[in-house]
């Protein structure tokens, strides 16, 4: 197995391929430490895996698993992430990604989610499972978290909005015109029930606390 690890943090990349390595003997894996160098690899080597960190230099939060896509359209996306599973796990397994799991995760989970993307099935932790259930079973949920309500392109400048990217910065990031982010800005808010940034902030926090 070929596994391309996308992370800029190297003693990840070496966690990574160690548990790699106990999951499946004899893989190998290529480390790169941006997004455009791992473009760059795909475009000549055939990979059987990626783990892909979403805050990785370079990146375009969502817009990634479309790039990937584009070189390698069937291959196995595992999002490895130190953002919060309750946020983001739902936005980037709908986006394309096979499986998303925390960097906060056990080894044995991080075994299971390898195993069930290499085998073609998602990956979401028991914690973000149950979620699902709740949100089914109560569609009251639906309305505590509106996250949940944001489309692909509001997650990804939300995301860069509480990262602390200026709109001018955001729209070098997305390759959008200031006048489109100043409407998804708009409707982020609108969806979030805030009018400012330090708002939006502060209920990103509280949701993050309060949804499980």
């Amino acid at each position: 197995m070929n596994c391309l690890i996308v992370e800029d943090h190297p003693s990840i990349r070496t966690s990574v391929k160690i548990m790699l390595s106990s999951i499946v003997p004899g893989s190998t894996s290529m480390e790169t430490g941006n997004f455009s160098d791992a473009l760059s690899y795909l475009k000549t080597n055939y990979c059987d895996l990626i783990i892909l960190d979403i805050g990785v230099p370079g990146g375009n939060h969502m817009g990634m698993i479309e790039k990937l896509r584009a070189l390698q359209e069937d291959v196995p996306i595992l999002i490895f992430s130190g953002y919060e599973e309750e946020l983001y796990a739902l936005p980037y397994v709908s986006a394309g990604a096979n499986g998303y799991i925390s960097k906060t995760s056990s080894e044995n989970e991080f075994r299971d989610a390898i195993v069930a993307v290499l085998n073609q099935r998602k990956y979401l932790s028991n914690h973000i499972q149950q979620h699902i259930i709740n949100t089914i079973t109560d569609r009251g949920q639906y309305d505590c978290n509106p996250t949940l309500k944001l489309s692909h392109r509001e997650t990804d400048i939300m995301t860069l909005i509480l990262e602390g990217h200026s709109s001018k910065q955001i729209g070098v990031i997305t390759n959008l015109k200031m006048s489109t982010i100043s409407t998804v800005k708009l409707n982020i808010f609108e969806k979030m029930k805030v009018t400012n940034v330090i708002d939006l902030y502060k209920k990103v926090e509280l949701l993050k606390t309060s949804q499980f």
